[in-house]
């Protein structure tokens, strides 16, 4: 009987030294997942997000954005093709996967809806994505 006690105690030992809760040990961290080949992302905070939207689920899209001769430029969002990310309670987003090139970030709950970040001036601002995380940081948007 003890024989049997000392053999099912190890066994629980062992299964419970196998376990490990989840974001621990090698797992990656939830906001920063692996990017493709190639790719980069962008992570960011829209610390006001939530005050102009309250109570509504908020999405961050890349929407590509082409420069013009002279200066500026214009952006296009394809909603389902942009890369996008949901916005956390607290108004950060981490967009994985963005092809290299130049981006506006348009946030919002929904496309028709949703506000460039903007920069000096209250223009839209440009980020370019190479093959490694941008970190944005606080970003602001338009009125």
């Amino acid at each position: 009987m003890k024989f049997r006690l000392l053999i099912i105690l190890t066994c629980l030992g062992l299964l419970l030294s196998a376990c490990r809760a989840p974001g621990t040990g090698s797992d990656q961290p939830a906001m920063s997942p692996t990017q493709e080949a190639g790719k980069g992302a962008i992570s960011g905070k829209i610390p006001n997000a939530a005050e102009r939207w309250p109570d509504e689920p908020l999405t961050a899209y890349a929407a590509s954005f082409a420069p013009v001769k002279g200066g500026g430029g214009m952006f296009t969002l394809e909603p389902y093709k942009a890369p996008q990310a949901t916005l956390s309670a607290d108004g950060s987003f981490f967009i994985n996967n963005v092809p290299p090139g130049d981006y506006v970030l348009i946030i919002g709950p929904e496309p028709a809806r949703a506000k460039p970040v903007v920069g000096d001036a209250d223009q839209a601002r440009v980020f370019t994505v190479e093959s490694t995380v941008l970190q944005a940081g606080d970003l602001t948007l338009a009125r």
